[in-house]
């Protein structure tokens, strides 16, 4: 008797669950410091933290070759398998320690725009780092933006020592389902700065993909019959893509954490 294809196809899923989906269950270590903890199995995710050495993780799964599946926080992040093993063969450095995010609020999207998550009549953030000039803070920033941006020169306007104004580009990262329905992103995030704070302009953003055709995700919008153009939010104010909306809280309070961390972080002469 021949097998049937369905038959087939359950052994393929079953082979394919036990090799890519393999659960572990176990609390792992961190092999060396800085080990990123990311939002997705890519090593161009946004970090959500880091580890130090020793610094234990909930590993839930073998997502594949490359990535575990991590709870942490209650949420699921991913780690690379080479940076995690067994917590007695890692050296004992400060267990549990994770590198310590510099204070400051995040945003959070409404159907009006990000609004500041600890203040809802503010579309801006506030990022205090005392005993910090404003010409200290502006060229720290430029340092910052060249670092992580290709061709800086291309997104950054500039008033000097006063605001900076990165005009950039994020590829497939924005999802609006977990069907793989994913956008390009373009955005404006604009940084004003005075002595000892910097103040965080709510990001704008614009949403685009082609599959069969054009597609547009706004912020707020019924849909079309044709699907060429979707909302995050509908006109009553109802949220239709919880995923897309997370996408962009993460997005930009991921950047604006790192940006943080670096602008209050003390210089080292090389």
């Amino acid at each position: 008797m021949k097998p049937t294809f369905a038959f087939v196809l359950i052994l393929l899923l079953s082979s394919f669950q036990f090799i890519y989906g393999q659960k572990i269950n176990t609390e792992y270590a961190a092999k060396h410091d800085k080990v990123a903890l990311r939002y997705s199995p890519s090593a161009k995710a946004n970090v959500y933290k880091f580890l130090n050495q020793g610094g234990r993780v909930f590993v839930y799964q073998k997502h594949n070759d490359l990535w575990y599946s991590i709870k942490q926080d209650g949420e699921w992040y991913f780690a690379l398998i080479e940076d995690l093993d067994s917590p007695e063969r890692v050296p004992n450095k400060n267990p549990n320690s994770i590198l310590q995010n510099y204070p400051v609020d995040k945003f959070k999207l409404t159907s009006d725009g990000f609004i500041n998550d600890k203040d809802e009549s503010r579309s801006f953030i506030v990022i205090n780092i005392p005993n910090t000039d404003q010409k200290t803070l502006y060229q720290k920033a430029l340092k910052y933006i060249n670092k992580n941006y290709v061709s800086p020169k291309d997104v950054m306007s500039l008033i000097e020592n006063e605001s900076i104004t990165v005009n950039g580009f994020a590829p497939r990262s924005i999802y609006r389902n977990k069907l793989g329905h994913v956008f390009d992103m373009n955005y404006t995030i604009n940084f004003e700065f005075k002595d000892n704070k910097i103040k965080v302009e709510k990001p704008s953003f614009r949403l685009t993909t082609f599959t069969q055709s054009h597609q547009r995700l706004l912020l707020v919008h019924d849909g079309t019959l044709d699907g060429s153009i979707l909302g995050i939010f509908n006109t009553a104010g109802e949220l239709k893509s919880k995923l897309a909306k997370n996408d962009l809280e993460t997005h930009f309070n991921t950047l604006i954490q790192s940006f943080a961390n670096t602008l209050s972080s003390p210089e080292t002469d090389w």
